[in-house]
């Protein structure tokens, strides 16, 4: 897989000196050069409702609006292989959409300075199948990640891991492998073609995998790609996006 198309989910912080300036919490992938993110709903929801951001509608607005954010109160994005060496580029979000119980978020990015092109995953058109074995990479935090002053997370590590498919419904399928935390948006890929079939949605502990799906251990539940394309049509086609005001991103950057 495209491991330059793979985005860390986060928070720009304060700067500060001696703080982190930027904490991970999940994971996303790109799937439009133009600068669309797939991840989890959950990975900025906590984001979106720590802060007051909706506007009250007045009498005869369809509906309410996101007011603009500082950087720190908005959900950011920052690629591997992006920029200069040892530069860490972090994209606002300029608009999105996606379902919250479906749990995926698809996301515009803005900011500047911007590549001519992002780099991009292949998504792939079957669907996996019970007995499959699949990869899924993403970033995470080790028990040891040292800590700023402020008790954000410095720094992240990146893993690959595989699990064999022990489960497929219409929406997505299990996979018998627990995935850490902050893998939450990983894609889920053949590792023939490394075309991405999935994205990480979450992990089912034993008890709930037994009484959904009969397999009494830890899985991960992934969705399919065929779920998240939907999506990018809505975000493509709506170009008034109902979390964009006025064409500005959220964030209070300039784009």
């Amino acid at each position: 897989m495209n491991q330059q198309a793979l985005a860390l989910v986060g928070r720009a912080n304060l700067e500060k000196p001696g703080r982190s300036p930027f904490s991970a919490f999940a994971t996303g992938f790109c799937i439009d050069s133009d600068g669309v993110v797939a991840t989890c709903w959950h990975a900025i929801d906590h984001l979106m409702t720590t802060y007051s951001l909706v506007d009250v509608p007045k009498p005869g607005d369809p509906v309410a609006e996101f007011g603009r954010l500082e950087s720190h109160e908005c959900p950011m994005f920052s690629f591997f292989g992006i920029g200069d060496p040892g530069e860490a580029l972090m994209f606002p979000m300029l608009s999105g959409t996606g379902h919250v119980h479906d749990d995926i978020a698809v996301i515009e990015l803005g900011g500047q300075p911007r590549p001519e092109a992002f780099p991009v995953v292949s998504l792939a058109e079957q669907a996996p199948v019970v007995g499959e074995f699949l990869h899924v990479l993403g970033q995470f935090q080790p028990p040891a990640t040292p800590l700023d002053p402020d008790g954000d997370k410095i720094g992240f590590a990146l893993t690959r891991q595989g699990g064999t498919v022990v489960s497929a419904a219409a929406k997505g399928f299990c996979i018998d492998y627990a995935v850490p935390k902050g893998m939450s948006g990983a894609p889920v890929f053949l590792p023939d073609t490394d075309e991405v079939v999935g994205m990480v949605v979450e992990v089912w502990p034993p008890a709930l995998a037994s009484s959904r799906i009969g397999i009494s251990k830890s899985v991960t539940w992934a969705v399919r790609t065929s779920e998240i394309v939907p999506y990018v049509r809505t975000l493509r086609q709506n170009a008034a996006d109902r979390y964009t005001r006025g064409g500005r991103p959220w964030c209070d950057r300039k784009t």
